[in-house]
Formats: structure tokens, C-alpha cells, sequence
């Protein structure tokens, strides 16, 4: 459960990241 955790949230800062 951890590893997807990460994951979503990377995606999210990834996305505002490139926003």
C-alpha cells in the first residue's frame, strides 16, 4: 500500500511541477 502511496502523490507533485 505504501509503494502506490508514493507513487500517486509523485504523480501529483510531478504535475504541478511541470504546471
Amino acid at each position: 500500500i505504501i509503494i502506490p502511496l508514493m507513487g500517486f502523490m509523485e504523480n501529483k507533485l510531478a504535475r504541478l511541477n511541470k504546471v
